[in-house]
């Protein structure tokens, strides 16, 4: 509900004076809950109505609970049940396979290659990995703003601390500090910053608590800057990318003229955060020749790990080797962020002489890695009277953020996907980013 704990606090001021127990005070300590932890939509992680909800359950929890303990109001036995915490015993399967023929293909059954090891715990992801002799730690300093320029970075306090090996930001970059597919985002950056949470500077040191209670001890100062932060607000700015993706097929005009029934609104799809179990990781391995560095990432793009990173350092790509053996899972928010977790715990190596490792807690995670893509759109439709779909119009904007990234792609996808199993007469869908 917050980055830190919070308290509802009127919650507790519905319930003073009253009597424990009554059926009323139940519906006001939910409403006050309600009131009092409003999300907006576009918070971190999305999902604002459903977290609020949750909230809200948890005080209807506590009421059925402690009723039921004070022996107070008429509570139904069955959902006091329902609501405690049962033991449950260490869980256990089998599966068996039917054996078709002894030549048979088909029909056989497969286990999961990696199965065995991960439902043991023997499966090691980055973070399981052993320290890399003198392995150092790298901790995020984030932007604190959603747009601003970066007047000052002053790491003098940071650097005094005990553990802390240096502290790098954009000028500490060899080679290219450009990157991602359109080449539109800095590693770190030089004026500007784009999003809360956007790394602005690193800190490397010799224990991960170390790091991060340096990067906190980083003093940025900012020239704050108007900020775009919805979908909505972009499209009646006209903040759009240039780019456009269309569908056309027929005389929409026309075909909206002769149908019998036309409905026109808008639409609005929220984010959605990956939330893969395994945060984004990696940890850079120097060889000690040529600026040769091996990487171990939890990366959906190895190629482009590798090839970022070896930008980003000024060597050939050659040199550059990314190591992927499995993944906490992905699920399309690794296939370009992680690359920049990488390529920043690869800068940290190559200063230093050391291995770094870069692993993000859960909340550094959401924050700048970005999330599957909100979507708004405005459409006419037109149909017969008996329901069949005669012509679309629609116009889709997807909130990209401030770079392209991957985010033409699932446009194209989007616009593609619009008429679902239908068979639009005439369709005129145009999306932008």
């Amino acid at each position: 509900m917050a980055p830190t704990t919070v308290l509802a606090k009127s919650v507790g001021a519905a319930s003073v004076g009253t009597t424990w127990g009554d059926a009323a005070l139940l519906g006001q300590l939910v409403a006050a809950c309600h009131a009092e932890l409003q999300l907006p939509y576009t918070v971190p992680g999305g999902m604002a109505e459903y977290r609020t909800a949750l909230a809200c359950s948890f005080v209807r929890k506590f009421w059925t609970l402690s009723c039921a303990a004070l022996g107070s109001g008429d509570i139904e036995p069955q959902i006091v049940s329902e609501m405690e915490e049962d033991e449950r015993t260490v869980s256990h399967g089998q599966q068996a396979y039917e054996r078709v023929s002894d030549r048979a293909i088909v029909g056989h059954g497969v286990a999961h290659v990696s199965a065995l090891q991960q439902t043991t715990g023997e499966a090691r992801y980055i973070d399981d990995m052993p320290a890399v002799g003198a392995e150092l730690h790298m901790a995020l300093v984030p932007s604190a703003h959603p747009h601003a320029h970066v007047l000052k970075v002053d790491s003098a306090e940071a650097l005094a601390m005990a553990g802390v090996k240096c502290v790098l930001t954009h000028e500490d970059v060899p080679g290219s500090n450009i990157w991602n597919i359109f080449h539109d985002e800095e590693l770190l950056p030089s004026r500007t910053v784009h999003h809360v949470g956007q790394p602005v500077a690193l800190v490397v040191a010799a224990t991960q608590r170390q790091a991060q209670a340096a990067a906190q001890r980083v003093h940025i100062t900012y020239e704050v800057l108007p900020a775009v932060l919805t979908v909505r607000d972009a499209v009646a700015q006209g903040a759009l990318f240039a780019e456009e993706r269309k569908l056309v097929r027929g005389d929409v005009d026309a075909a909206l003229a002769a149908s019998d029934v036309t409905l026109s609104g808008t639409s609005y799809c929220g984010a959605q955060e990956h939330f893969y179990l395994e945060t984004m990781g990696a940890v850079a391995v120097p060889k000690g020749e040529n600026g040769e560095m091996d990487l171990y990432a939890s990366t959906q793009n190895p190629t482009e790990a590798q090839m970022v990173c070896a930008e980003a350092l000024g060597v050939p790509a050659a040199r550059i080797v990314c190591h992927v053996k499995r993944m906490g899972g992905g699920f399309g928010g690794k296939e370009s962020r992680a690359v920049l977790v990488s390529t920043l715990a690869a800068l940290g190596a190559q200063h230093t002489g050391q291995a770094v490792r870069l692993v993000l807690d859960r909340d550094v995670d959401m924050q700048m890695s970005g999330q599957r893509h909100p979507f708004y759109a405005t459409w006419t439709v037109g149909a017969t009277r008996t329901g069949e779909l005669r012509a679309l119009r629609m116009r889709l904007y997807s909130n990209g953020g401030f770079s392209h990234d991957l985010s033409m792609g699932v446009l194209e996808r989007a616009v593609s996907h619009v008429d679902n199993c239908y068979r639009l007469g005439a369709a005129d869908i145009v999306g932008r980013v």
